[in-house]
């Protein structure tokens, strides 16, 4: 169905910026 693949896709883009956002803010943590 339409709107479940629009959420699926929606969710799966909000998880990689999650992770995106996550690995940026932990780089720096790693490197001290």
């Amino acid at each position: 169905m339409q709107l479940e693949k629009m959420i699926t896709e929606g969710s799966n883009a909000a998880s990689a910026e999650i992770d995106r956002v996550s690995n940026a803010g932990n780089v720096p943590d790693y490197q001290r």
